[in-house]
């Protein structure tokens, strides 16, 4: 019945914004709620955030083995990135797969990381958006991102400040920057936080 409703109204048949093909998600639009600098630790009411407190520095697009703070990828999305994120206590090796095939078509853009605070299995975040969902669509987060994707107060795909790496152990497994992994020379970042 969908299908032949969409053919009526002449859509293409991809999912709209609020739904998935396969499973259950929803799309939400969320206020902002800030974006001041903190060094403490900040206690999300509704994870995963779309926007608010967050540290002064930011994640390096790239894909993260170990949970990192989200203080550091919400300043990451306040530069335009889009959050990709799974919660799968039990394992999801070909869901993040998936994310990680997601995070190839835009290095400079995306990270992917697991996150334990979240009700559902997987997310896509940006600025004051997010998408959640039970199972992946790959189609549909691709599809988050190109609606949301460098739509926040700032754009840039700068380091982090000097310093920032000095103590990180955020787990990230690759080169983000599209450089080698020596860490000097390439623009876009480089050696991110491993």
């Amino acid at each position: 019945m969908r299908s032949l409703l969409l053919l009526l109204l002449g859509c293409k048949g991809g999912p709209t914004a609020e739904e998935c093909l396969t499973c259950t998600c929803t799309e939400e639009a969320q206020p902002s709620f800030g974006a001041n600098h903190v060094t403490d630790p900040v206690d999300y009411a509704d994870p995963p955030p779309t926007s608010g407190p967050h540290n002064p520095c930011w994640l390096e697009p790239g894909v993260y083995t170990e949970e990192p703070p989200d203080e550091r990828w919400v300043h990451t999305m306040e530069h335009g990135a889009v959050v990709y994120l799974y919660n799968c206590p039990d394992g999801c090796a070909d869901e993040v797969a998936q994310l990680e095939a997601l995070h190839q078509e835009d290095t400079q853009r995306t990270l992917v990381a697991p996150y334990s605070l979240m009700t559902s299995r997987f997310a896509a975040v940006a600025w004051q958006n997010r998408l959640l969902a039970d199972c992946l669509e790959a189609e549909r987060f691709r599809q988050f991102h190109n609606e949301h994707v460098d739509n926040a107060p700032e754009s840039t795909t700068a380091p982090p400040p000097e310093g920032c790496h000095d103590a990180d152990d955020t787990g990230a497994t690759d080169d983000t920057g599209g450089g080698d992994d020596s860490g000097g020379g390439d623009s876009g970042g480089g050696d991110s936080a491993r």
